[in-house]
């Protein structure tokens, strides 16, 4: 099927003019020329911004990444680790080689930096770093040692814990302090980006000159000098990320549709021969070839910021000009759908990954149906203890498992987690212990977050009373001031450091120690489904120590 040829606008009116003789409409064709231009600037307008914010939010997740990266180095305790023992020992080779096996194992392959470094205070004279592929070695380290080391570490002297970014000879480095125990800064881990990888989402933006780009204020990306003899519009977005204020601003040409579509000059002065009973006849043939073209595309305009991303015109104008319009809308539509399913492609590899670790752990079922086998072996031998325990064991494992994937439950229920678990403790330690429940009736069918009550008598069984010998324990639950009220007081002593952690857990004040784990895990629950009116509380009285969680009874 061959396509009909069209013929451009401006001898489309020429054509007009043999035919119909000359009447003045330069008002008319005038003032439908400004409509056109303002209603195509607005459309190109709203595409500029809605690209340039897709861009920002593909760059706000590397962004966030690296922040997160950098806070690792800090949380994973690898460092620090390393250097309290050269504190202890003074060799400095072991915490060279500690660190530099850490930065090897968690950046050399990251196609986010060019190096990382580890930079020590307090007159260590020792700097370990990692270089990725692909970045020349000798010259990367001789310029940091050189040029940027003493400059950030200057920096850093009053920066405590936040994160600082440095644009140093056109290189971009983000910078952040690594505390002791002391909370005081004992070295700076220093991370040298790279920029065509961090802001890869703004390089294809359909508009030139690129947008310059800033973070907290300073200049990390220039945009490129633009050219004298055309006037420019400035588009911006902004957004934040851990604190950090991000803006880029762009610049793109004005339309003029007397210069970018130059057959209207000639339509203007062609419409002045006409004569006024014509008149309608040009207004219907400007409905056709202007109107109605600029119609479908202020109407596909709103389909996209609507959300009808990649939306397609599919009605052709019968003009040269209209046709390249639809085109390079098509084009920026495509191409801002296309952005969009990238994003969308990450954040569902992101997912993948995910469950494949979860995947590779050990499988739960298994050890539950091996626990039933077990449990029919003891009780063929009539070994009721070794059943009874075996039971226990494997209520508990149904409460980690989770098969019904509830995140509430009765309290009934979570009380029945915690019997299976002082049975076992009972039988490990004998008359040496003992466990009292004060449970109101009423306050069985409670709903309360699936194992709550659990990890806080675990953790004063393994913390107070398993290394005392024995002791004792007991639970109470009640509503009190309308909140749900769930107690345990059990025979023990809090060192000051054990006070200092808790603390800690119960505040979210940063703990980042490896024991406690059920505490943390609670703390966080409370916080993460009940915000500031889930709490725990803790007491010390005539050597017993109380932990109390309260939260109202309804999310």
């Amino acid at each position: 099927m061959k396509t009909r040829r069209t013929l451009s606008l401006k001898w489309q009116l020429i054509m007009l003019v043999i035919s119909c003789w000359l009447i003045p409409i330069a008002a008319v064709a005038g003032i439908f020329g400004s409509l056109l231009s303002r209603s195509y600037e607005t459309s190109l307008q709203q595409e500029i911004e809605s690209s340039m914010q897709n861009a920002l939010n593909q760059f706000e997740l590397r962004f966030a990444s690296i922040i997160e990266d950098s806070k690792a180095v800090s949380y994973d305790g690898v460092v620090r680790s390393s250097y309290r023992s050269y504190q202890l020992d003074g060799d400095s080779a072991a915490l060279y080689g500690s660190v530099n096996e850490y930065l090897s194992q968690r950046f050399s392959r990251d196609e986010k930096y060019k190096a990382v470094y580890i930079s020590f205070r307090n007159d260590i004279d020792i700097e370990s770093y990692v270089i990725t592929p692909g970045v020349q070695a000798y010259t990367t380290i001789r310029n940091y040692r050189n040029t940027v080391e003493p400059l950030l570490l200057k920096e850093m002297e009053t920066a405590e814990t936040l994160i600082r970014f440095f644009l140093v000879d056109d290189e971009l480095y983000m910078a952040r302090n690594l505390l002791d125990g002391k909370f005081s800064p004992y070295a700076a881990v220093i991370m040298q980006c790279k920029k065509d990888v961090l802001f890869r989402s703004f390089v294809d933006l359909p508009y030139d000159p690129s947008p310059e780009i800033r973070i907290d204020g300073d200049v990390i990306v220039p945009a490129n000098s633009i050219q004298s003899d055309l006037e420019y519009r400035f588009v911006s977005v902004s957004g934040t990320v851990d604190n950090h204020d991000i803006n880029v601003r762009a610049a793109y040409p004005k339309f003029s549709i007397w210069k970018d579509v130059p057959s209207l000059k000639y339509a203007v002065l062609g419409a002045a021969g006409l004569v006024i009973p014509l008149l309608v006849i040009a207004i219907l043939y400007f409905y056709r070839q202007v109107t109605r073209p600029t119609d479908v595309l202020l109407m596909a305009s709103e389909q996209v910021r609507s959300g009808h991303r990649g939306y397609v015109i599919t009605e052709m104008p019968g003009n040269e000009e209209f046709r390249q319009l639809t085109t390079q809308f098509n084009t920026m539509s495509t191409e801002l759908k296309n952005q969009f399913d990238q994003l969308y492609e990450e954040q569902k590899a992101l997912q993948l990954a995910k469950i494949r670790t979860l995947q590779s752990q050990i499988n739960p079922h298994f050890l539950n149906n091996t626990l039933e086998v077990i449990n029919w072996e003891a009780r063929m031998v009539e070994d009721e203890k070794v059943s009874a325990m075996i039971e226990a064991l494997s209520t508990m494992l149904d409460a980690a498992l989770d098969r019904d994937g509830r995140g509430m439950i009765p309290l009934s229920e979570e009380i029945r987690y915690v019997d299976a678990y002082l049975y076992i403790i009972h039988e490990r330690l004998g008359d040496r212990f003992s466990a009292e429940k004060e449970i109101d009736a009423a306050m069985e069918s409670v709903m309360v977050p699936r194992l709550i009550l659990q990890p806080i008598v675990e953790n004063a069984v393994e913390h107070d009373i398993t290394p005392r010998g024995g002791g004792s324990i007991r639970i109470r639950a009640c509503r009190e001031n309308g909140l749900i009220l769930l107690e345990t007081v059990h025979s023990g002593e809090l060192s000051d450091e054990d006070r200092k952690n808790i603390h800690e857990i119960i505040t979210s004040e940063g703990y980042s120690g490896k024991a406690n784990v059920g505490l943390v895990n609670v703390a966080q629950r409370l916080k993460l489904i009940y915000k500031e009116q889930g709490c725990i509380k803790f007491y010390e009285e005539d050597g017993f120590i109380t932990f109390r969680l309260s939260f109202p009874e309804k999310i």
